[in-house]
């Protein structure tokens, strides 16, 4: 049996559960009204919080989407315009999903996933799966870590400029690492913060970026937007 609930507040319809596609009992594909066709899989549904990303000015632009998750992200940047996404997910069964929704929305030559998470530096660690600010905590699950300063400097020598999204549980702390010109190759923000913002809103605020809260989750929790005019 099929859960309707794992479906709200990602689509307002009501579910028509004779339209979903199922695989297995663990296992099927819904299509989401104006946003695409998902594979899921033990509940790894698309998350609501992709609409709280409406603000960012996506169309026609490149985007750096750090925790991509299961491509749900990356897909609505492209429904909204954006010509191409860079979707970095360190968790080996999020990016499998994510191809299989990316390959079940025909958009192999829009995203480029890749099975990596972001620090300040190349290597390795090991963190928990599940609940939030999860990439902080030490846990048994090995992933491989990029240099955020390397993405940055490798999309800009591609693409140019480009907008970026970061929901990676804690990983939002690498921005501090990043020189202040490299932080710049971005002119768009959207970051869900961890913990205690400040540090990382003060180093917005030198670089001349503006802020606003989008939205608080909770206490430790919350969303912000920075931008350069």
């Amino acid at each position: 049996r099929i859960n309707r609930s794992l479906f709200y507040g990602i689509t307002e319809k009501r579910i028509n559960l004779n339209e979903i596609n199922k695989i297995s009992e663990n296992e099927f594909i819904y299509e989401i009204p104006n946003l695409g066709k998902f594979y899921v899989k033990m509940g790894n549904m698309p998350s609501f919080e992709i609409f709280f990303y409406n603000i960012l000015d996506v169309k026609d632009k490149v985007v750096l989407d750090i925790g991509a998750y299961v491509g749900d992200s990356a897909i609505y940047f492209i429904r909204r315009g954006a010509k191409k996404v860079y979707a970095y997910e360190p968790i080996k069964e999020f990016y499998e999903i994510m191809l299989k929704n990316i390959e079940l929305n025909n958009l192999q030559d829009k995203i480029i996933p890749i099975n990596y998470g972001v620090d300040c530096n190349n290597g390795k660690n090991y963190i928990n799966l599940g609940g939030e600010a999860s990439g902080l905590e030490e846990g048994n699950i090995e992933v491989n870590l990029k240099s955020i300063k390397d993405i940055f400097e490798e999309i800009y020598k591609k693409e140019g400029e480009f907008v970026t999204k970061i929901d990676c549980e804690g990983c939002e702390y690498s921005l501090l690492c990043l020189p202040d010109e490299i932080l710049r190759y971005s002119k768009e923000y959207i970051i869900e913060m961890h913990g205690s913002p400040q540090t990382i809103i003060s180093k917005f605020i030198r670089n001349g970026y503006k802020f606003r809260k989008v939205h608080e989750f909770n206490e430790w929790i919350k969303i912000y937007y920075f931008y350069l005019e």
